[in-house]
């Protein structure tokens, strides 16, 4: 499924991770959205972190959904140290909470909708207000599905009929791993044949966009610590990091089969 050309790919936890520059992601986007003929594929854009590495370490169907992607980039400043240290080569960072707003900007070019699926019903109203005061005559579709105990959607058909009515261009799917992820690979079907074009899996966007959960400032973000502000101010946070992060870090230093070249 990597289609960006590179000689060797990294995996890491058995995920293909593709080490592309952000305006060549960019560029292939933009070309899918702005096709002129129905249906292309579907663009799934995954973005991954440390702890999305650890959750597929462990569960092998989840492997196969992220292998699934079309673009599998890297977020989290964990992974992009690691692979830097191993593969030797430019590790650039692909963040949802910035690749948004590029999205919104290629929807608007396209004349069709955004929707964004995930948070609270009042924080997806306030991130579709801010990006459509951001990107004047973007239309943008929320909806804020609740996941039952067993992971299904309990309004799908509500989606599918926005999906329907609307036919977004891009869908940001907002409902953390591993549900995002599933969830885009269980409706990929759905969405092709509704000709949306882009779906990415973009974590926290719409608590940063709601304005509810303030975003790291940008010096803080340069130095690739914005995952330790958030920690400050959502201390709840650190029990699940605790439990991930140090396995992440010891199995990127001493085992070999964690990280390596296809």
């Amino acid at each position: 499924m990597n289609n960006f050309n590179s000689s060797s790919t990294p995996r890491v936890a058995d995920i293909r991770v593709d080490l592309v520059d952000c305006v060549v992601l960019l560029e292939k986007l933009q070309h899918r959205i702005g096709l002129t003929e129905a249906r292309p594929p579907l663009e799934i854009v995954h973005t991954l972190n440390p702890e999305i590495c650890m959750y597929a370490w462990k569960n092998p169907g989840y492997r196969l959904t992220l292998n699934a992607g079309t673009a599998n980039v890297v977020d989290g400043i964990g992974l992009k140290l690691a692979l830097k240290r191993i593969t030797k080569r430019k590790v650039q960072r692909i963040c949802g909470s910035d690749l948004i707003f590029d999205l919104a900007e290629m929807s608007l070019r396209s004349g069709r909708a955004l929707m964004l699926v995930g948070g609270s019903p009042a924080r997806v109203k306030k991130a579709s207000a801010h990006l459509e005061q951001k990107f004047p005559g973007l239309r943008v579709v929320g909806c804020s599905p609740p996941y039952s105990s067993t992971l299904p959607l309990l309004n799908q058909k509500e989606i599918e009929k926005l999906v329907v009515e609307n036919r977004p261009a891009v869908i940001a799917v907002c409902l953390g791993a591993p549900k995002q992820e599933l969830w885009i690979q269980d409706c990929k079907d759905f969405l092709h044949l509704h000709d949306v074009r882009v779906a990415a899996g973009l974590g926290g966007t719409i608590d940063f966009l709601s304005g509810d959960i303030p975003r790291a400032p940008l010096w803080i973000r340069k130095l690739g610590l914005e995952w330790l502000y958030r920690l400050s101010i959502e201390p709840s946070r650190w029990k699940r990091q605790i439990s991930t992060l140090p396995k992440f870090a010891a199995l990127s230093l001493f085992s070999q089969s964690f990280i390596y070249h296809d």
